[in-house]
């Protein structure tokens, strides 16, 4: 016998109740523990439902990670392949780079090299120019010269000329042509 019913019949007396109150208080009870029942019984429907949903989200879940999982696992080696070509890129890159120093400074030491070069050929090509501006100077000053000796010469002739009447011989023009064909 439940609880419930140990109590009410320990609180109930058949001195003191009539056997209708008592029907009626054991039916009461009994509608209470039919309720109670049902109550319990739906609970527990709904429990077992909730459980059910429970264990299908569970089931998901799992279905879901393992997707996940997989999806991680083709994204690591994805970023593995990458990383490893992103490798090779960067010795690549610092193999270029080597390479690229090397040159620089190869070019570096070969301008250098020139610019003294061409600082000693400039200072010779200064002498040579001073050398060379020199002389058209000494040849401008001998132009010079010659230009008023020639002037002299030119004036001398002309007062010669003007003193001094030269005859003409016109006997090329009156002798006779030979023309044969």
């Amino acid at each position: 016998m439940p609880k419930s019913f140990d109590y009410l019949a320990r609180c109930t007396t058949p001195n003191r109740t009539t056997a209708k109150s008592s029907s009626h208080l054991q039916n009461s009870a009994s509608r209470a523990y039919n309720s109670a029942m049902k109550a319990l019984q739906d609970k527990i429907k709904q429990l077992e439902s909730d459980k059910h949903l429970l264990e299908e989200n569970i089931r998901n879940a799992e279905k879901a990670f393992e997707k996940g999982q997989e999806q991680i696992v083709r994204e690591a080696s994805q970023l593995k392949d990458e990383n490893g070509v992103l490798k090779e890129t960067i010795v690549s890159l610092n193999q270029e780079k080597d390479f690229l120093t090397k040159q620089t400074q190869h070019l570096a030491r070969e301008k250098e090299r020139h610019l003294e070069q061409n600082s000693v050929e400039r200072e010779q090509w200064r002498k040579e120019k001073g050398q060379y501006l020199a002389q058209v100077a000494e040849m401008g000053k001998s132009m010079q010269q010659l230009a008023k000796e020639k002037q002299a010469a030119v004036d001398e002739l002309e007062a010669a000329k003007a003193s001094s009447h030269v005859p003409v011989s016109y006997t090329h023009l009156t002798l006779p042509t030979i023309c044969s064909v």
